[in-house]
């Protein structure tokens, strides 16, 4: 696919840990999570309009903000970040993610609605209860 133009494009993005490793049960992780993601917000321009933490998985509605970022760029950064200092700070072995991660361009604003429900409603369809509310730091 050409590179395009993704300034002020937004994402869906869906990736997953490792096997279905249950990393996101532990709130350090989470915290580590978010780290990750802000750390990635200094190296890119891009803001977080919506995101659900499950305990394998991530979605996460990615808008980018400046210009010469790719949603690709922006994964690496945060799955990098995110399994460095999980190894660094929780002595976490082999892999934590798996490779690849799954984006759909958000056409249009019923689009994003519709993403925006589905991840406000997967805990609940997942059967999870919320045990509290994660905003990211500073923000």
């Amino acid at each position: 696919m050409p590179d395009f133009d993704s300034e002020n494009q937004c994402f869906f993005v869906t990736t997953n840990t490792y096997n279905g490793m249950p990393l996101f049960c532990d709130a350090k992780n989470v915290e580590i999570f978010f780290e990750a993601v802000q750390d990635s917000q200094k190296k890119f321009s891009f803001e977080l309009p919506g995101y659900v933490i499950m305990p394998d998985h991530v979605h996460l509605l990615v808008l980018i903000t400046g210009p010469n970022v790719s949603i690709s760029q922006i994964m690496h950064s945060i799955k990098g970040i995110f399994a460095y200092k999980l190894i660094k700070q929780r002595g976490h072995k082999g892999p934590t993610w798996q490779r690849r991660f799954y984006e759909h361009v958000i056409r249009d604003e019923r689009d994003f609605v519709t993403k925006l429900n589905y991840i406000h409603n997967n805990p609940a369809q997942a059967g999870l209860e919320p045990i509290r509310k994660v905003r990211l730091p500073g923000r």
